[in-house]
């Protein structure tokens, strides 16, 4: 009597072994995209959330506003943005996600004194690189109210 496996036996096995890790590998690496697109969401609402608090607070007798690339937003003290200014505060999205989408007029909102309301409504969309599907939306209302879709 044999004992041991046979060329078939082992190579069945190491094909059934592939097929469960590659599937557990990407479920972890969309799980990862969407918990970095959140992050991103959320930095970028808590960036417009504290112009807005900057402006109403009348913080050094100026309005703020937040300015959008593709690859970071940046708030800044209204009435224009100046990149590389040393008042600018920089949010760096997450690597895996892309500012795909903005409807803003100059890609950027500015809130007004005293109201604390958006010269002008509009959004942004955040999604994964190479994975558009996978988006979600920040938009700011002509009240100034955050909201995330």
């Amino acid at each position: 009597m044999k004992y041991g496996f046979t060329l078939l036996e082992v190579v069945v096995s190491v094909a059934i072994l592939a097929l469960v890790v590659s599937a557990g590998w990407f479920s972890f690496a969309s799980y990862a995209a969407r918990q970095e697109l959140e992050s991103g969401v959320a930095r970028v609402m808590a960036l417009i959330t504290e112009a807005r608090s900057k402006t109403l607070a009348g913080e050094n007798s100026s309005a703020y506003g937040v300015h959008f690339e593709s690859d970071r937003a940046v708030l800044f003290r209204a009435p224009t943005y100046q990149s590389g200014n040393a008042d600018n505060k920089t949010e760096i999205i997450p690597r895996r996600i892309i500012i795909s989408t903005i409807s803003f007029s100059g890609n950027e909102v500015v809130f007004k004194r005293l109201t604390g309301a958006a010269t002008a409504a509009g959004s942004v969309t955040l999604s994964v690189r190479g994975n558009s599907s996978v988006s979600k939306t920040v938009s700011v209302n002509a009240l100034g109210t955050v909201e995330s879709e």
